[in-house]
């Protein structure tokens, strides 16, 4: 891990060469220049999130208060304002859902590059700007130069698909903030800002978005392993360093482990499974008829009981799951988090199972589990056949154990139309099957020497209903992919 280096393709590499990551972080941004921030948009409900965000043109009031007279009277009879402040808020909450459907518990913290709040905080003191302060900036004007900001701000440079994919990943969330940050209301009713204390604003952020962007020749594989090392000698959970104060207890060693640990020891949940069992007394009730050689004595009784339960009862369940606790959660981070009517994040308690063991597979398959359903059929693990579609991961995941291994597989596949590069009817390619029989690393190597040569897929199936473009690819004119760019 020591090795890891950012190159001067902005690539995270090791000693070996090999590409650890595409970008530093996944979003290109070095560890010392960003802190936690407050998203404003994913918090308040719809109407504290309306009367925060929306710029309200009609209220002759409040616009009186806060512009200019000759700005004032343009925001009120422009129909290219009003357009304006419109677009602007349905771009708003468009960003609250997004930022909503990624963080689903309502965290507001989050990583980001230049804090906005101070870099305000600033302008305000500079420019000597108070709440009598009258802005001269016209809303549009203020939408306008923030989206200009925003296109400013590249991580990922290029206009392939790829590169644009990978540029929006890396500044969605500050754009989402940016936006928020410097809504056109907050802009001119919020912080009071002239147009030079906003030109001033803007200049600062993208400044300090530049210089947040890590360096090539970052050592960032040391950096990594002493983060992580640190806190691992600690052994504290839920405190900080306290070095040099002995009045700070905190549980250090083999003993913090057991604050994990949420044993229960009661007849509810003993050891051994124990069932008691007791007779009802009815000799109250009157005889039923039955002749006293027929019935059988207590203790018999429960005999014969004992001796069913042990034989042909069968508890079932799940083998790796050795004990199950039903609770009510008391824990804010146990409940289960909703959006309410008014369009508040709100923790209602809701039954949970706590285990001892861990099948986490073979619980979300089991039909009495409310576990993860699928989006196109909505059946659970256990019935859902499987679609031809992808996971979408938090963050792009690679190994440099298996990149030759699938280099060599892609190069052996073609590009169009996913079939292999050789004819399957090749008798080249009958002998490899024939001889590999059972040696999986051999056959691929012996593929992959047959199909690098190709320039031209032999294969593929008839995918077109066109007469014309039907056949492998070699027929169709389309050339061999180079993964090797």
């Amino acid at each position: 891990m020591e090795s890891a280096v950012v190159r001067y393709d902005a690539t995270v590499r090791n000693s070996n060469n090999n590409i650890i990551q595409f970008r530093y972080g996944e979003d290109g941004l070095a560890g010392e220049h960003v802190e936690f921030q407050n998203l404003s948009s994913i918090r308040p409900s719809d109407r504290l999130f309306e009367k925060r965000f929306r710029f309200d043109y009609s209220d002759e009031k409040s616009l009186r208060k806060h512009l200019a007279e000759d700005v004032m009277k343009e925001v009120q009879c422009s129909e290219d304002v009003h357009n304006e402040i419109d677009n602007e808020f349905d771009q708003l909450v468009k960003d609250r859902e997004a930022v909503r459907s990624i963080f689903p518990r309502g965290d507001s913290r989050v990583v980001l590059p230049c804090n906005i709040e101070r870099i305000v905080w600033n302008a305000q003191k500079i420019f000597n700007l108070n709440k009598m302060s009258k802005s001269d900036l016209l809303p549009n004007s203020i939408v306008g130069k923030v989206q200009e900001l925003s296109e400013k701000l590249i991580i990922v440079s290029g206009n392939d698909r790829l590169s644009l994919e990978a540029q929006n990943n890396a500044t969605l969330l500050f754009k989402i903030h940016l936006r928020a940050s410097l809504a056109s209301r907050r802009v001119i009713q919020e912080y009071y800002l002239n147009s030079e204390a906003f030109d001033w604003v803007l200049g600062e952020i993208e400044s300090k978005f530049n210089a947040a962007i890590v360096h090539p020749g970052e050592m960032i594989g040391a950096l990594a392993a002493q983060s992580i090392g640190e806190p691992a000698t600690q052994m504290t959970l839920n405190t900080f360093h306290y070095a040099g104060v002995s009045a700070k207890n905190v549980t250090l060693g083999v003993p913090r482990f057991g604050e994990d640990l949420h044993c229960i020891f009661n007849d509810d949940n003993a050891e051994t499974l124990t069932l008691r069992i007791r007779i009802v007394n009815n000799s109250g009730k009157e005889d039923d008829g039955d002749t006293a050689e027929d019935k059988m004595e207590d203790d018999t009784f429960l005999r014969y009981i004992e001796a069913n339960i042990l034989s042909d009862m069968t508890l079932k369940g799940i083998e790796q799951i050795t004990k199950v606790y039903m609770s009510m959660p008391k824990e804010e981070s146990k409940k289960k988090i909703i959006i309410n009517k008014e369009g508040e994040f709100s923790a209602i308690q809701d039954w949970i199972l706590e285990t001892d063991g861990t099948a986490l597979i073979k619980i979300l398959s089991h039909p009495n589990i409310c576990g993860i359903r699928c989006q196109t059929c909505a059946g659970n693990m256990n019935d859902c056949p499987g679609h031809f579609a992808h996971i979408e991961l938090a963050k792009p995941v690679f190994h440099i154990g298996f990149f030759n291994k699938t280099l060599r597989v892609l190069r052996c596949v073609c590009f169009f139309c996913s079939k292999m590069l050789v004819d399957k009817n090749d008798p080249k390619m009958a002998t490899i099957l024939a001889r590999t029989k059972g040696q999986p690393r051999k056959r691929l190597d012996s593929v992959y020497v047959l199909c690098r040569g190709k320039q031209k897929c032999e294969g593929g199936d008839d995918i077109d209903s066109d007469e014309k473009t039907k056949g492998p690819c070699a027929i169709r004119g389309n050339k061999r992919w180079d993964y090797s760019a």
